[in-house]
């Protein structure tokens, strides 16, 4: 059996600034996509008589009477330590601003904002958290075979 290299050694600074990087890349993919909310009607959607006005403040009310568009989830991805544990974590966005306009010619836009330090999460995984998994790993595997 080989000896450990520098790629491989699990106490090595390159080996644990890889796995930081990594994690890092997994973190950054999953914080560009969300669940969208299951069961969503178009009577749940922000809505009004065509060509009258609302403010950013008229969509965060409606918004924040909304739990299911109030806090959007992201896609379950794994974080790894540096003696290959797994831990699976999940941000959470919450509706921080939005935008005023004119029902029937201005979308609707609202700013979600999160913290960085997703929370860990127990339990099993599904099945839309296994697609992202999929890419997840697929970018793990370009991460840990490029040059430093």
């Amino acid at each position: 059996m080989a000896a450990p290299t520098a790629q491989t050694d699990a106490t090595s600074a390159t080996y644990k600034t890889r796995v930081a990087d990594l994690n890092a890349a997994i973190a950054k993919a999953a914080a560009r996509s969300y669940i969208a909310p299951a069961n969503l009607n178009v009577t749940d959607l922000f809505s009004g008589t065509q060509g009258a006005s609302f403010s950013g403040s008229d969509v965060m009310t409606y918004l924040n009477s909304k739990s299911a568009l109030k806090t959007l989830k992201s896609a379950v991805f794994p974080s790894f330590d540096d003696n290959g544990t797994v831990t699976w974590k999940q941000f959470t966005y919450t509706a921080s601003s939005a935008n005023s306009g004119t029902f029937g010619s201005t979308p609707v836009q609202v700013i979600y904002n999160y913290n960085s330090s997703a929370a860990s999460l127990s339990g099993s995984l599904q099945r839309q958290h296994l697609v992202l998994l999929i890419h997840l790993l697929k970018l793990m595997v370009k991460v840990l075979n490029s040059p430093l």
